[in-house]
């Protein structure tokens, strides 16, 4: 399968497009005739975190590529399998045939990270891999964990996550946040959603 037919498809229209001129079926009648399944003939089976979700506007369906906001409830713990990748032939490590560069030492600058960032959120690395132009990320939330958290322990972590330059300032920052209890609020949901 080329690149090109991998690439990410958020309507059902484009993905018949796609499904068209990629195996040469021009219409989907054709596609059943011949034995082959169409996106109207696949089920659509809801979870129960879309089933809870209420749609932005009243004529969407859960179904359609949508905000996390309203599929995923902020309160439940969840798993997920996260995808960055690199645009326009960049290596995020490894040998770049293009550059003829090695970018190897970036692997465990992108590790470091992860496991910083592990810390300050309310989260557990289940799994990763680093590759050439991509990483996966598999993360399981927490907020149950967070909620347990004093007001202090949420003030300092978001200090950790955006830090000051100067230390008498992120100190200062952290008593300023603990203070106001509805900032507290604001950034705990945040550090576990």
């Amino acid at each position: 399968m080329s690149a090109k037919t991998r690439s990410f498809v958020n309507t059902p229209a484009r993905a018949a497009q796609k499904i068209r001129r990629t195996d040469g079926w021009t219409t989907d009648d054709e596609r059943r005739t011949a034995g082959h399944l169409t996106l109207s003939d696949v089920p659509y089976k809801p979870t129960p975190q879309t089933m809870a979700a209420k749609p932005s506007r009243t004529n969407e369906t859960v179904g359609m590529t949508q905000a996390r906001k309203h599929i995923v409830s902020i309160d439940h713990p969840g798993t997920y399998h996260c995808v960055s990748r690199c645009v326009r032939r960049s290596w995020l490590c490894g040998w770049d045939k293009y550059l003829e560069k090695s970018f190897e030492h970036r692997k465990p600058w992108v590790e470091r990270r992860v496991a910083e960032l592990a810390e300050v959120f309310a989260c557990s690395i289940l799994s990763y891999a680093v590759m050439s132009n991509h990483f996966h990320l598999v993360v399981s939330m927490l907020p149950a964990e967070a909620n347990a958290w004093s007001a202090h322990q949420v003030a300092e972590r978001w200090c950790r996550l955006f830090p000051k330059k100067k230390p008498e300032e992120h100190q200062a920052k952290i008593e300023v946040i603990a203070a106001n209890v509805e900032q507290v609020r604001v950034y705990r949901q945040r550090l576990h959603n």
